[in-house]
């Protein structure tokens, strides 16, 4: 992190401000900084033995607050919730530069078909491995929880992918709008999949409700309600994020493809394809992720009859 000055270092906590968007983008910035990529398995290590030594025992640790902050950035960025340190295409901050080329691959016009659904595949077995690693429970999950989400994701993508050829000359004859439902196949494949990966990984919740607390964590109850919006936001924010990674792309590659420079020299699409897709990652994947406070407060009329007598805040 990149302040001079730090708050007293908390655990779990964050050193930017996570009740405002500014500093929820700060936040997500930097744990998905590739600056992390320069960390040697050995300092990822020292970091969280640090940080498992704080919660043992503060006043053992020599450190200043700064470097507690720092390594419980590095930690909670770099290891899963077993301890076990995850490789580096799944981590976070590896997620931008490993995906950069899935999202090339994918949007590129003068791919064939077979590639395309290729890249597609890749990108959900990608996903699902972050997905993996990254999950905030300490046991792994059955196999079975994992293949099934996993296999939804990849029909899905692939049905719009293998469908969309067959179906947009029946939608228009012209030109201009198949040329406009081609550009936002990527987009409707991986946000379809997306959805349906939320819904199906999350659906016990929508079931069984998740927690409702009071500003301090005490937990109330569990809420239905509460469980539909916290999905609902989920699967918007994941929608909104494949927007620009796909969309700007499809429909700009092809414009600078058709230029004298690139004619001439046809060895600088695949850099124009990786610096555009990078740019978008960078600037799009820290503003979705703090679009939404992490702790929620409800409206003690979205939720069950139960919570209504509450005179506190439900978060």
């Amino acid at each position: 992190m990149e302040t001079k000055t730090v708050p007293k270092f908390k655990l779990e906590g964050s050193v930017f401000d996570m009740k405002t968007y500014q500093g929820r983008y700060q936040h997500f910035m930097d744990f998905i900084h590739p600056k992390y990529l320069l960390c040697s398995s050995q300092e990822l290590q020292h970091a969280r033995n640090l940080i498992r030594a704080y919660k043992r025992n503060p006043a053992s640790v020599n450190a200043t607050d700064k470097e507690l902050w720092d390594a419980q950035s590095k930690s909670q960025a770099s290891f899963a919730a077993d301890g076990t340190l995850i490789p580096v295409p799944f981590r976070m901050y590896g997620f931008i530069p490993f995906n950069v080329i899935v999202v090339a691959g994918m949007c590129n016009p003068q791919l064939s078909l077979p590639t395309v659904v290729f890249w597609h595949w890749f990108n959900q077995t990608h996903n699902a491995a972050i997905n993996y690693y990254n999950r905030p429970s300490v046991k792994p999950a059955p196999l079975i929880e994992i293949l099934k989400p996993y296999s939804l994701a990849v029909t899905g993508a692939m049905g719009v992918v293998l469908g969309a050829p067959k179906l947009i000359p029946k939608i228009s004859k012209s030109p201009s709008v198949q040329s406009v439902l081609r550009g936002i196949v990527p987009f409707t494949a991986v946000a379809f999949a997306n959805v349906l990966n939320v819904g199906f990984m999350r659906s016990d919740e929508l079931f069984n409700g998740i927690p409702v607390t009071t500003a301090e964590g005490e937990v109330v109850g569990t809420s239905v309600e509460a469980a539909k919006k916290a999905l609902a936001e989920t699967a918007i924010s994941r929608v909104t994020l494949s927007a620009p990674l796909l969309i700007i792309p499809s429909f700009l590659l092809p414009i600078v493809q058709r230029t004298s420079l690139m004619k001439r020299y046809p060895r600088l699409d695949l850099p124009f394809q990786m610096v555009l897709a990078t740019s978008i990652f960078y600037t799009a994947l820290p503003n979705m992720l703090a679009f939404y406070p992490q702790i929620n407060e409800i409206s003690k009329d979205d939720l069950e009859e139960e919570f209504s007598n509450r005179t506190e805040k439900l978060f």
